[in-house]
């Protein structure tokens, strides 16, 4: 009877080894958004590069965000039908870089360092309703003057959407006529963002990583 070597017993075999999917060839899209001062919300997805497959975590991986005071683990969850790590960060600090880890157990190596930082929130301000042909409308924020990129948008049902690049001034005013749409009232949303770009893990294989403050209020949109 041959014996073999306890190496080989327990070696692993060519379908083993292309099981394990490399850390280098996972792409991380992170997005972390804070709707108040109080709570942000983290979202992460990993997709194979290349092959546009969704990974789903093994029993022994993790991520996990890290803030001053605080290490939160992220959750799975189903997210437009393919798999998502979600988490709610309580008290999210700004200005201060917070770690996104992809934690793995060897063979496999770990991504355990992609930063971000959250901008400064704000307060908005903005009418309760406008005349879309009469009136001009008149948006204002705090803490101004950042230098973190600012989005607004305005959308609703009776009318097309508006959306721009502004500056960080506390004040922007959309003239008059600068939504157009139908005869009907309805409620419209507008949006204020401020955002900042993190860096992800060098041992991932790329992909995006997203903080911002997002703040809205409801008007009624006539026409």
């Amino acid at each position: 009877m041959r014996i073999l070597p306890l190496l080989a017993l327990f070696a692993c075999s060519p379908a083993d080894e292309e099981a394990i999917v490399a850390t280098s060839s996972l792409v991380a899209d992170v997005t972390l958004t804070a709707l108040d001062d109080l709570t942000a919300e983290v979202v992460m997805t990993l997709q194979q590069e290349g092959k546009g497959q969704f990974y789903e975590l093994e029993l022994d991986e993790e991520i996990t965000i890290t803030l001053p005071s605080i290490l939160v683990t992220l959750i799975s969850r189903t997210l437009d039908d393919q798999p998502a790590y979600i988490a709610t960060v309580p008290d999210p600090p700004a200005n201060v870089d917070l770690i996104v880890a992809f934690n793995r157990t060897p063979p496999r190596k770990t991504a355990p360092l992609s930063l971000v930082a959250l901008p400064l929130g704000f307060d908005l301000s903005a009418p309760a309703s406008f005349s879309r042909s009469s009136d001009d409308i008149e948006v204002a924020w705090t803490a101004a003057n950042q230098v973190e990129p600012l989005t607004i948008a305005l959308i609703g049902t009776c009318f097309d959407s508006f959306e721009a690049d502004i500056e960080d001034t506390g004040s922007y005013v959309i003239p008059a006529g600068t939504v157009s749409g139908d005869t009907e009232s309805c409620p419209a949303k507008l949006t204020l963002r401020r955002w900042s770009e993190g860096s992800v893990d060098e041992r991932l294989a790329g992909g995006s990583l997203i903080a911002l403050q997002e703040r809205s209020s409801t008007l009624t949109a006539d026409p």
